[in-house]
């Protein structure tokens, strides 16, 4: 049986309609590694995540808006403009609750911040005013496929293993990132500048990365094998 893989999906206003999105290319990823996708819309309470993880068998938290300074206890910077609590409080108790299941979970960008925030986690919430010297970190979404920079990535980890390599050339679409990790996580992966592009749990299957894999798999095949560790986790899961 292929493992159901939920992915939120934020309410957005879309050519005049009020709509749930997820972006195309999560989805084309999903199938590509043997899962079947299942599109979470942000409409429950963050207290009914408890249904949605009782029929998951893993969670993938995709890119998306800023993650609220609130939540690590900051008041909103001027760079910050746009916020969605109730996209945050939801996405954080299904994390939770997912990982409390034992259930694999992956973060992408915006995802990877927010599991970093839902384990007690903080966040730069600009880099250009908290770390101006760092590298580019938002390229032009016209060219998603193109790598931009090195992360290297710490010798034993995850996904050190699961890319077979010391170090991957990502795209790169943030203005946040990860500033204090959370106690249960760890970082295994940086820019040459510092900042944080990768973190995990020893114990189990989190695992949240600041670039877009998906955006780069078709062109780079590599970035695939993500997604493959963690549908392999998710069959697992689901045999148990």
């Amino acid at each position: 049986m292929k493992p159901f893989i939920g992915m939120t999906a934020a309410y957005t206003a879309f050519n005049n309609l009020q709509v749930y999105k997820t972006n195309q290319t999560y989805v084309e990823a999903i199938i590509r590694a043997g899962g079947i996708p299942v599109m979470l819309p942000a409409a429950l309470s963050a207290e009914e995540c408890v249904h949605y993880a009782q029929i998951l068998d893993g969670l993938l938290v995709p890119g998306g808006d800023d993650v609220s300074p609130y939540l690590y206890g900051e008041e909103t910077m001027p760079q910050v403009t746009y916020l969605n609590r109730h996209m945050d409080l939801f996405e954080i108790e299904l994390i939770r609750k997912m990982a409390a299941a034992n259930k694999p979970i992956l973060g992408i960008c915006r995802g990877h911040q927010i599991i970093n925030v839902a384990f007690g986690g903080t966040l730069y919430q600009d880099l250009d005013k908290q770390v101006p010297e760092h590298i580019c970190h938002l390229q032009s979404s016209a060219i998603r496929e193109e790598p931009f920079h090195k992360v290297s990535l710490e010798e034993h980890s995850r996904l050190a293993s699961i890319f077979g390599q010391s170090a991957v050339e990502t795209n790169t679409y943030h203005h946040q990132a990860v500033k204090d990790v959370a106690p249960s996580l760890k970082i295994v992966g940086r820019t040459s500048d510092g900042v944080v592009e990768a973190i995990e749990s020893e114990s189990q299957f989190i695992v949240g990365v600041q670039w877009h894999p998906e955006g780069m798999a078709c062109r780079y095949p590599v970035f695939d094998k993500l997604f493959q560790a963690f549908i392999k986790e998710a069959v697992s899961v689901k045999n148990k």
